[in-house]
């Protein structure tokens, strides 16, 4: 007897079908091989998905859109700017006024009594336009 004879008695000849070295069992946690046709069948799902999407934006838009808000937004915020702006002028005016008051005040040299009266008037007025 030969030696290659012998070993196909003893080992008998290679079957691929009693391989066990390549299949998966259920606690295997390796990833499966990715073959094109699994790429070819996720990008196409990829691209149905995204046309979907594109179909659906539209509505989207429409339902859950704020287009309008937006604009009401846009004009509260340009007003609330406009107001502030008239606020800030206001302060200036009174601050003006104010330091015109004292500067007669002083210029005048009038008595401390007269000086009182005139600075309460004053802070009146100023109150009065806040």
């Amino acid at each position: 007897m030969r030696a290659h004879e012998f070993d196909q008695q003893v080992l008998g000849n290679y079957d691929p079908t009693k391989d066990r070295l390549g299949q998966r069992h259920l606690p295997d946690t390796r990833k499966n091989k990715l073959t094109l046709r699994t790429l070819n069948r996720l990008n196409k799902i990829r691209k149905a998905r995204r046309l979907e999407r594109e179909k659906k934006s539209p509505l989207l838009k429409l339902m859950y859109g704020n287009d309008g808000l937006q604009a009401e937004h846009d004009a509260i915020d340009a007003d609330r700017e406009k107001f502030q702006q008239e606020i800030d002028l206001a302060k200036l005016e009174l601050e003006r006024d104010k330091l015109a008051i004292e500067q007669k005040i002083d210029a005048a040299e009038l008595d401390n009594e007269q000086r009182q009266h005139i600075r309460a008037m004053a802070m009146k007025a100023a109150k009065l336009r806040t």
